[in-house]
């Protein structure tokens, strides 16, 4: 994925910012460890900006959509969302997609 980053900048498809900030997402991924226990912001909302921290297992990067990190929920949490008010559950066990920037320690 790297080298397909370094060839599209030097094709002129995207900036050297843009260049920067994908390989920081990358290298920020390959810090985490499978089945360890991280912090994730976990979107609560459609739009996704509504989020709430939520402690979860990480289980792998996501080979279908590089950059994307999968993660499970290691107790149900629950939360409100924020547009429509219902509840929802954050499921033990139940596989989600996260990106890394969204993945932290605890």
């Amino acid at each position: 994925m790297k080298d397909l980053i370094r060839m599209n900048q030097l094709a002129g498809l995207i900036t050297e910012n843009q260049a920067q900030k994908m390989m920081a997402v990358l290298n920020e991924a390959e810090d985490f460890k499978v089945g360890e226990t991280y912090t994730a912001s976990m979107p609560t909302d459609s739009t996704r900006n509504k989020r709430m921290d939520v402690k979860v297992k990480f289980l792998g990067k996501d080979r279908s959509n590089d950059g994307t990190l999968i993660v499970t929920p290691i107790q149900d949490t629950k939360y409100k969302n924020s547009e429509s008010g219902q509840e929802g559950v954050f499921e033990k066990d139940k596989q989600y997609n996260t990106e890394a920037e969204y993945l932290k320690s605890m």
